[in-house]
């Protein structure tokens, strides 16, 4: 049978329906793949979610998809640079600017609202054919016969309640608290270690209709730059989204309150300007101005690498597999990273009992790099923590020697750090490996 006949015969199941997800349903679909499902346990795609980084890493794929213009039309801003500043006393410690780097990527840094982001993949998956089953939650799998059982959500006739089906393939993009992840490490023997961090996060949006009340607010959502304000165990981290008529707004800072690990925890006001009760007047104002029942926050989690992400023909990604803090701003890039591997070493599919193989060379092709990059994240948080002693002290001197040509601390800005993450072009990687590593009889 003719490759292309194997991949258009072949049954794909994907569950999860965030960035990897879809980015998964548009990489197949892409490759010829014709029977893709995708599972979602929500019963509607709402907008959730805040600013989101789009690095040179990340527009190349997008581009190769074809709907970095959909983006860019949904008010994805091109981020000119940055500027790290003292929490205190808003003071600049060092700044850089990013048209040097978006001329070496051939590629801009992008931002924009996730939910800008997910919605062009979904239309996209959508207009490529996917099968999209929204309410439907996969509860167990069988990872011997490739099959899965879900329920609906909401359904009036209980015979459609725990189905199974049966795959050729099964992708596990469905994150942080993957199900599919934690019955693949009872099989294996191994606990579901998802690693609680200690910090918790805030996220907020501020409209530009309150920033432009006042001059020096203003001038935030205008300048096309990312913001980090740092100070002891706690940053903020901003810039414009939405053709710059959102400000977004995170912070990392210790997870006082014990929060819930999900998008839509309600947080309190008092609690919030009590934690940046030291920062500048200028984060005062904009904290002061969130309304109270848009105050959002959660706990930030991260998994101890696991031994292997391929059990026979089911395969984790994304945050399932590789669950990273946001201090690279790397973690939507390596759920696409994930997908787009995944699609080019597909394309080459020749028999159905190839799969195991070729998810074992897309774990090899994947998961040095992307366990490189949590740490990374997880490292930089750590610097951007110190408190205000000797280390924190040094740190702050070495952000001043950047002007001179120093290596940045915050290596989401450094650019030896910047030439590993958006150097690289995981699609080229994928084919290379391919063409190296697979051989025939």
């Amino acid at each position: 049978m003719a490759t292309e006949e194997i991949r258009s015969s072949l049954r794909v199941a994907i569950v999860g329906g965030g960035v990897g997800g879809f980015g998964t349903a548009i990489g197949l679909k892409r490759a010829g793949f014709k029977n893709v499902d995708l599972y979602e346990s929500a019963s509607k795609l709402s907008d959730v979610g805040a600013g989101i980084n789009v690095g040179p890493n990340f527009y190349r794929i997008l581009k190769r998809w074809g709907i970095e213009g959909d983006l860019h039309k949904g008010g994805a801003v091109a981020i000119a640079g940055t500027s790290i500043r003292k929490g205190s006393t808003d003071e600049e410690l060092a700044s850089a600017e990013y048209i040097a780097i978006s001329n070496m990527f051939q590629a801009p840094i992008w931002v924009c609202h996730r939910a800008d982001l997910h919605r062009t993949m979904v239309q996209e998956a959508e207009r490529l054919g996917t099968n999209i089953l929204l309410g439907h939650e996969v509860a167990s799998v069988d990872f011997d016969n490739t099959t899965l059982k879900y329920r609906l959500r909401k359904s009036e006739d209980p015979n459609k309640e725990s189905q199974w089906v049966q795959y050729d393939l099964v992708i596990a993009a469905d994150g942080v608290k993957s199900n599919i992840r934690r019955q693949m490490l009872a099989l294996q023997g191994e606990i579901d270690e998802a690693q609680d961090t200690g910090q918790a996060a805030y996220r907020i949006l501020l409209s530009r209709e309150m920033m432009e009340t006042d001059p020096e607010l203003k001038k935030l959502i205008d300048e096309p730059v990312i913001t980090r304000w740092i100070a002891h165990r706690r940053h903020i981290i901003a810039y414009p989204i939405s053709n710059k008529n959102v400000y977004n707004i995170s912070t990392a800072h210790p997870d006082e309150h014990l929060v819930q690990e999900s998008w839509t925890s309600k947080g309190s006001k008092e609690d919030m300007l009590k934690m940046w009760a030291d920062y500048c007047p200028r984060i005062q104002k904009m904290l002061t101005m969130v309304p109270s029942e848009e105050v959002l926050e959660w706990k930030l989690r991260v998994h101890l690498p696991l031994t292997t992400w391929v059990k026979n023909n089911f395969v984790l990604i994304g945050d399932a597999s590789h669950p990273t803090l946001p201090h690279l701003a790397q973690g939507a890039a390596q759920a696409c990273e994930d997908a787009a591997t995944l699609a080019v070493l597909f394309s080459h599919l020749e028999s159905k009992s190839d799969i195991p193989d070729l998810l074992k060379l897309f774990e090899k092709a994947r998961k040095e790099r992307a366990e490189q990059i949590v740490d990374g994240a997880y490292q930089n948080g750590k610097r951007m923590h110190l408190s205000s002693g000797a280390a924190a002290e040094e740190r702050d001197a070495a952000f001043r020697k950047v002007r001179e040509g120093g290596p940045n601390p915050d290596k989401s800005a450094d650019p030896e750090t910047q030439k590993y993450l958006f150097g690289w072009d995981c699609m080229q990687e994928a084919e290379k490996l391919y063409q190296a590593e697979w051989k025939k009889e």
